[in-house]
Parts: C-alpha cells; structure tokens; sequence
C-alpha cells in the first residue's frame, strides 16, 4: 500500500475562435485523497470518483450531489473561470 494517497484532478479548457486563436485559457484543479476502499459504486465513465475524496468533503465524489460536486469538482472550477470572462467581455 502506498503511504502517500494524494491526489488531484485537473481540467484545462480553452475556447478558441474560428481562425484558431486562444480566446479564453482556464484550468481547474481539485485536491484530496485516494481512499483505500471504494466508497460508493462505480459509475461508468468515472470509475475514480468512487475512490477520491475532496479536501474539505466527507463522500468520495461520486457519493455527492451534482451541486456538492460542481462546487468542488475540477471541470468545474475551469467553467467557472470560463463563464466570468464571457459575463464580463460580451
């Protein structure tokens, strides 16, 4: 068993127009810990949520709400950045 059972999530986004130049960049991160169980079932497509617990959470991922989970969830951290730019630039 390895000792150390950090983790992280990372999301990187970018929109882009149509001559391909870089509109908006935004990364997204969410830190905590690998558990040594799975912790909830495994949903398809995300089998690693069952076994990664936020910092600052209680459930692994997959055991939250989508609220909970958009507030803390690397993607999106990243849309959120995203979403400011385009309320603030248009």
């Amino acid at each position: 068993h390895e000792s150390n059972r950090r983790g992280k999530f990372v999301s990187c986004i970018q929109v882009i127009d149509k001559q391909g130049e870089v509109i908006v960049s935004a990364r997204g991160e969410s830190l905590g810990t690998i558990t040594m169980v799975i912790e909830s079932p495994i949903k398809s497509g995300i089998p690693l949520s069952s076994v990664f617990k936020a910092d600052g959470c209680d459930k692994v991922n997959s055991a939250l709400t989508i609220e909970e989970k958009n507030n803390i969830s690397h993607r999106g951290k990243a849309l959120k950045i995203i979403r400011k730019y385009f309320e603030n630039n248009i």
